[in-house]
């Protein structure tokens, strides 16, 4: 899945417990990931 095409989009997620989060989606690259977080992977933040 390309994470990037959601970046800077309106977006809406739905868990399976039914919670609804809306908001602008933001990307993180690999590298970001890695610096920040320690975990070598993409991520994207409402």
């Amino acid at each position: 899945m390309n994470l990037n095409q959601y970046n800077q989009k309106t977006i809406r997620i739905i868990d399976k417990n039914d919670e609804i989060f809306d908001g602008i989606c933001e990307y993180y690259s690999v590298e970001y990931g890695e610096i920040k977080y320690g975990v070598n992977e993409e991520s994207l933040e409402i």
